[in-house]
């Protein structure tokens, strides 16, 4: 499906399989208010969530035909921002940080928890690292990073390191032949860790911003970045 906020609050939704025909109920849905984050998914087995944080600064649930799957949740202005799901069957939760290490964790019946990584300012990725599908807990924090994840009902912390630089940018947690990695930037170079925070050999190389991966063959890659004005390649083997 495709969804249009106008700025007059309304939303408009469209299947996308059927040549955009309109969708009964979201044409429109009225005075919502104007999108300030985009609409997350929530693609469960057995239901979906339509989601979306509304002029009352409310996570809002809804299907496809706009009913309410949960209740509004009331955020508080710490936890405005992007809308992180985990669509794994085990582990279906939507998730909300503040820059602080503080997460609110919403399940897909409205329940509500919270959970801590850390403290102090920094920077929360959400994505597969350790590879057993479900999504894990990563937090940035000056040169210190640390992945949790659950075990079965417990959260644990799986590592933590301290790296011989600040971290500029994260940009990249990427999936390669079943091995998760991680694109870091720090003064012109970038950096390749693998899921145990270990830089592989070789880099750091000389780059900024972020890298693409482009697959030759086997394992074999280029990574594509760029040094000042110029477009550079290097063969990786991962």
């Amino acid at each position: 499906y495709g969804f249009v906020n106008c700025e007059n609050g309304n939303y408009y939704g469209f299947d996308l399989t059927k040549k955009g025909k309109p969708i009964p109920n979201w044409n429109p849905l009225v005075d919502v208010g104007v999108a300030k984050y985009p609409i997350s998914f929530l693609a469960g087995e057995k239901e979906s969530h339509i989601l979306f944080i509304d002029k009352n600064n409310e996570l809002v649930s809804l299907d496809r035909e706009a009913q309410r799957r949960f209740n509004p949740v009331p955020l508080e202005e710490e936890f405005l921002g992007e809308i992180h799901i985990d669509n794994h069957p085990l582990a279906e939760r939507i998730v909300l940080s503040n820059t602080k290490g503080k997460l609110k964790i919403i399940n897909k019946s409205g329940d509500v928890f919270h959970l801590s990584l850390g403290s102090g300012n920094g920077t929360f990725i959400y994505s597969d690292i350790l590879g057993d599908g479900r999504k894990d807990y990563m937090f940035l924090n000056g040169n210190k990073i640390s992945v949790h994840s659950y075990e079965e009902n417990t959260f644990l912390k799986k590592w933590e390191k301290n790296l011989d630089y600040k971290i500029d940018d994260v940009f990249s947690v990427d999936r390669r032949n079943g091995k998760s990695f991680l694109g870091l930037e720090y003064k012109g170079k970038v950096y390749l860790l693998n899921e145990h925070g270990i830089m592989k050999k070789g880099f750091p190389l000389e780059g900024a911003s972020g890298f693409e991966l482009m697959e030759i063959k086997n394992n074999e890659y280029l990574l594509v970045t760029t040094v000042g004005d110029r477009l550079v390649a290097y063969y990786v083997v991962l």
